[in-house]
This record gives structure tokens, sequence and C-alpha cells, in this order.
């Protein structure tokens, strides 16, 4: 017994150890591998049937499904495609980087609008100060102070008008700095140009002017002193009065008052007077003459 056991182990390359530790195994354990066994043994039976559908597969599909390529060109193609895949990596990473520089490109620019802005309104300040003053000679400068300086004689002139030729009122040229034009309110406020007045309208404005010029003061100066020289003679009776009494008034304001004039009306108006008289070629005789009494 014992020789035909060592004969049957040898023959099953199994020793006797082995052996006995497999026989002193669980029941349940060689049961559950013999199940095992047994499936395995089922599927190894199916594998025949698998394969051979398999190999049908295969002939249906090289029949109806055959490759464009054989596998030299399909290695070709395959190569190229990597080539082309690199190529748009590298594309597309060079194209994220432009679009990382624009993105930042259109921050920088966000940045310089607003600060393009607000140097605009600098420059704004700037240009209107310089359309008004500014010039090398200086010449603007002197105009700008002089025009503010005609409004406010225009403003006072105007005052004086209202007495002297309510008809009358003056303004500056739109668009001109020191030009002046008429407003005639009778005729609708129309403009007229200061050539359209006549003689006698020409010295009214004038005087207005004069006494617009002479309503000017400061606390720095005042202007005392006017005079007047001639065009008396284009007034009208009425016209003359009402000057020579405008006049009055304002001499009697604390304002020296100086009229040169041949027309005697006028002459006979002031107590104290200058007369100059012809006595002979290229000869004249100068007399003060002062009344006792005012007219």
């Amino acid at each position: 017994v014992h020789e035909e056991l060592a004969a049957a182990l040898e023959e099953a390359g199994v020793d006797r150890a082995t052996a006995e530790a497999r026989l002193a195994r669980d029941p349940a354990e060689l049961e559950a591998l013999r199940a095992e066994l047994r499936r395995l043994d089922a599927r190894r039976a199916e594998q025949p049937a698998v394969l051979a559908e398999r190999a049908r597969r295969r002939e249906q599909h090289e029949a109806t499904d055959a490759p464009s390529l054989d596998p030299v060109e399909a290695a070709a193609a395959l190569s190229a495609a990597q080539l082309r895949l690199t190529d748009t990596r590298e594309l597309f990473v060079a194209v994220r980087g432009r679009l990382e520089s624009d993105a930042e490109a259109r921050a920088r620019a966000t940045e310089l609008r607003r600060a393009m802005a607000d140097q605009m309104e600098r420059l704004a300040t700037w240009t209107t100060l310089a359309d008004l003053i500014g010039s090398a000679n200086g010449n603007k400068l002197r105009v700008f102070a002089q025009s503010l300086t005609l409004e406010l004689l225009l403003e006072h002139a105007n005052h004086h008008l209202r007495d002297l030729a309510p008809r009358y009122g003056l303004s500056r040229i739109p668009g001109e700095d020191l030009a002046l034009q008429v407003i005639d309110h009778e005729m609708g406020d129309e403009v007229r140009a200061v050539t359209s007045l006549s003689g006698g309208e020409s010295f009214l404005v004038a005087l207005g002017l004069a006494l617009g010029l002479a309503s000017l003061s400061s606390q720095q100066a005042r202007v005392d002193s006017l005079f007047i020289d001639e065009g008396f003679g284009a007034l009208d009776p009425g016209s003359l009065e009402m000057v020579l009494s405008t006049l009055d008034v304002l001499q009697s304001s604390g304002r020296q008052v100086g009229l040169i004039s041949h027309v005697p009306a006028v002459a006979e108006r002031f107590d104290t007077r200058v007369q100059v008289t012809p006595a002979g070629p290229a000869r004249s005789r100068v007399e003060l003459i002062v009344q006792a009494h005012s007219l």
C-alpha cells in the first residue's frame, strides 16, 4: 500500500506532506473549490463557441468594412496627426498668451482712458484760459482785462443814456472784445452800427460813454475831471438843455466838468469860463470870465 501511494504521489508530482496538508482541509472549503472548478470547466467549454463567433464577426468585418488605409499608410497618417496635434498645442499656447496680453493691454487702456479724460478736463481749462488771455506779448490778457472794464463802462454809460437819450443803449458786438453796437429801443431793440447815428445822436452816445467813464472809480483811483470838446452845435435846443442839465448834476456831485464850445448858449450856462477871441492875424486873446451868479 505504501508503495502504491508513493507511486501515485510521484505520478501526480506531489510530495507526501503536501498531499497530507491537502487532505486535512475542511470539507466545505473543498466543496467551494470543486464548485469553482466546475464553473471554470463550464466557461472553458463555452470558449470554442465564443472563439468561433469572434472569428465569424472578424471575417464579416474584413469583408464589408475593410480599412481605407493599409498599416503603413495608417502609421504615416498617425505620425502626421501627431505632428498636427503638436503644432495645434503650440498654437493654442501662443494664442492663449496673446489673449492674456490683450487682456492686460485692455486693462492698461482703460486706465489710460481714465487718465486721459482727467487730462482733457485740465486741458479744457487751460485751453479756455489760453483762448482768453494766452499770447506771447500779453495782448490777449490786456484785451480780456479791457473787455471786462468795457462791460462795466457800458453799464454806467447805459445808466446815463437812460437820461440823455433813452432811445439808445450800448452793448458789445458778440464775438468781438472791444467793438460796440447801438441798440435802438424805439425800433424794437434793433441792433445798429455806431456809424449809423446822426451827429447829434453820436454826441449824446459819446457823452454817455464819457459820463460812464467818469463814474468808474475804485478805492485806488477816481475820475474827478471830465473835459468835453465841441459837439454841442449838433444838438437841438431840447437835447442841448437836457445835456447841460445832466452836466450840472454831475458837477454838483463833486466832479469838475470842462466844456470846449463855440455855442453861446453853452458858454452862458457856466459862471467861470476861459474865453478865447481873435485878436488879429495868428493872434488870440484869452480872458478869464467869472460871473457873480449862475443861470
